[in-house]
């Protein structure tokens, strides 16, 4: 059996190699503490004077304030779309425009409901953003005015241009420029209704452009074929989303050929409330 001390003997150069090794695991431990113990990194402090604060304060304001902001709706020009947004059936839809078409008007929100028939879940969200003229008892039917010789007449609102549109108070270079593109999108307006859906028309603007305008003479559209369009076609009429033509199509590949139009607003997704204005532009036959 060798000496035991035998294992404890070095040479030289081998000592030199295991002082070099504890020198570096002094380093390493000392470097570990320092990371560890140094302070924190000290963060700069923004000091806002009062005018910046006020702007600060300012830009809070307004942000709460557009988050909190309400557009309210005139039910007596309730366009569908605005039906639609509000998740107003297209059943109490079509029962609110048969009333307005006997030319009666809401002047208040019990009469509306009463014509509506709303479910409650419903009319507790859509009552708080109703808004009534006050110029109306409820059913009254409204005069036409007229001039002195007893007869108003009023322009084409079909042939009117921008410059005719914007001198009506309240339409101005780009309402103009809106009402005829959306005009040119349908191939001129069928009926006065349309014009109010105009994006960006208030209802009040709309009453004074249609004392002074009305649809004189309607086009004459010729119907798209829907059974025969492709999406891209059907899409080109704006009351048509995109995807909305494609499940028209996909639907009419499935059955071959569409017969009704409930077979369309089946459809899942489908925009029901706008079925009445799709149909003065589609055909089934």
């Amino acid at each position: 059996m060798k000496d035991w001390k035998s294992h404890f003997s070095f040479t030289k150069q081998e000592r030199s190699g295991i002082f070099f090794l504890l020198a570096l695991v002094v380093v390493l431990q000392l470097g570990y503490w320092w990371l560890a113990n140094r302070p924190a990194a000290t963060i700069p402090t923004i000091v806002v004077n009062e005018e910046g604060q006020r702007w600060v304060d300012s830009l809070k304001a307004a942000q709460q304030k557009d988050s909190a902001r309400v557009f309210l709706v005139n039910p007596n020009y309730l366009s569908d779309y605005r039906a639609y947004v509000l998740g107003i059936s297209a059943e109490a839809l079509s029962r609110i425009q048969a009333y307005r078409n006997n030319g009666k008007y809401f002047n208040d929100a019990a009469g509306f409901q009463e014509v509506a028939q709303l479910p409650d879940s419903t009319w507790q969200q859509v009552k708080p953003l109703l808004k009534f003229p006050k110029i109306f008892k409820r059913g009254q039917k409204v005069k036409v005015a007229s001039s002195d010789n007893g007869v108003r007449v009023k322009k084409d609102i079909n042939t009117a241009t921008e410059a005719e549109l914007s001198k009506v108070r309240g339409i101005g270079e780009v309402l103009s420029k809106r009402i005829v593109k959306f005009r040119t999108s349908l191939g001129g307006f069928l009926d006065d209704a349309q014009v109010r859906e105009t994006f960006g028309l208030e209802p009040e603007v709309a009453d004074r452009l249609l004392q002074v305008f009305k649809v004189v003479d309607a086009p004459q559209i010729k119907k798209v074929l829907i059974n025969q369009a492709s999406a891209g076609q059907l899409a080109a009429n704006p009351y048509i989303r995109y995807q909305d033509a494609r499940k028209i199509v996909a639907l009419r590949d499935s059955l071959g050929r569409i017969s009704n139009w409930s077979e369309i607003t089946a459809i899942p997704g489908f925009p029901k409330e706008r079925i009445a204005r799709i149909q003065l532009y589609l055909s089934l036959d």
